[in-house]
């Protein structure tokens, strides 16, 4: 999940949200945090701890942010 982050972070720092390697990061990002948040809703939704049931929800919300940006 830091990696994912820093790699968009830096991406945007040092090439700029705008060119087509950003989107490309962007997207790939955003299509790992979908599959991360269907392993996560098979797997750490089962449990009562709060958190790891809310980590699905909060990853894909996060993808959908990364698509919108990328499209822009």
């Amino acid at each position: 999940m830091v990696f994912i982050g820093l790699l968009v972070l830096a991406t945007t720092i040092l090439i700029g949200p705008g060119s087509t390697i950003a989107k490309l990061v962007f997207y790939a990002a955003a299509a790992m945090l979908i599959v991360m948040a269907i392993w996560s809703a098979f797997t750490g939704a089962r449990t009562s701890i709060l958190p790891m049931k809310a980590c699905p929800f909060v990853k894909t919300i996060v993808a959908i942010l990364f698509i919108l940006v990328a499209a822009l």
